[in-house]
């Protein structure tokens, strides 16, 4: 994205920090961040401290996947609270408050606040499609938790075995994946 946008903006200074421990040396007129925030936790003070290094009228923008709502990640969630798996549960995982938390984080802080959600329905082949696409993501730290296979296996058939029933192909085959993002936009006064 970011080599992208140098190639159409080329007065602008694109920068790719660690969101987590990035400070600026003077005041920026906009953070982005894309997907990123939920592999951070205490997002208060670190949605603070993005504020702070904004000039006034300056923009804080993030997209994170809205865990809080996502049949699939309860799924994992609630696979891995069995009694055979809680004893690996990871020590952090992925975390997305609701939209009305993050509102409360930045409105005394910002001059407007604007949250959205979208609905993404990924097209996919079959089930492992979204065993697939969690694991590159939101499953990782749980199957990093387990031992070697046969319990990553285990673990793995039986969240497909529950995505089979969660997610019913459609008429042509096709399995719809909804996927939903939450979209915020602090903009300081």
């Amino acid at each position: 994205m970011l080599e992208q946008a140098k190639k159409t903006d080329q007065k602008t200074e694109w920068l790719c920090e660690d969101i987590g421990s990035w400070r600026s040396s003077s005041q920026v007129d906009l953070i982005f961040a894309n997907a990123s925030l939920h592999w951070l936790p205490d997002h208060e003070p670190l949605l603070n401290s993005l504020i702070q290094q904004l000039k006034p009228e300056g923009i804080l923008a993030f997209q994170v996947p809205a865990l809080y709502d996502q049949p699939a990640t309860a799924t994992i969630r609630e696979i891995s609270a069995l009694a055979a798996w809680k004893i690996y549960a990871p020590q952090s995982f992925p975390i997305v408050h609701p939209p009305r938390v993050y509102h409360d984080y930045l409105a005394g802080k910002a001059g407007s606040v604007d949250l959205w959600e979208t609905v993404y329905y990924h097209q996919l082949s079959d089930h492992t499609a979204i065993l697939d696409w969690y694991r590159s993501a939101g499953l990782r730290p749980y199957l990093e938790a387990l031992p070697k296979d046969p319990a990553r296996e285990e673990f793995q058939k039986q969240l497909l075995e529950r995505f089979r029933i969660l997610f019913p192909r459609q008429t042509n085959g096709d399995i719809l994946l909804p996927f939903r993002r939450l979209f915020v936009v602090a903009t300081i006064r």
